[in-house]
């Protein structure tokens, strides 16, 4: 059997954030999620497009100034 994996590895940081944000959406009777815990799930997917390549840094760039902005908005609005 695979042992399971620890540590800061990229995809299992991703996996576990957004397992966490299903999580809250089948617990919960309105399928709301907060913005905080969705804002860290999606900046952690950002390395990715590193893997990528060039073709995709104008989706990285576009990506990561969306994730800031709804990081940014939540700020602003507390």
């Amino acid at each position: 059997m695979a042992e399971p994996i620890t540590g800061d590895k990229t995809l299992h940081q991703i996996a576990v954030a957004f397992k966490d944000l299903a999580n809250t959406v089948s617990d919960s009777q309105t399928a709301e999620v907060e913005v905080a815990p969705f804002s860290r799930a999606c900046s952690l997917i950002s390395p990715l497009f590193g893997c990528l390549g060039i073709a995709f840094k104008f989706a990285e760039m576009d990506f990561v100034a969306k994730v800031s902005l709804i990081a940014y908005s939540l700020i602003s609005l507390r």
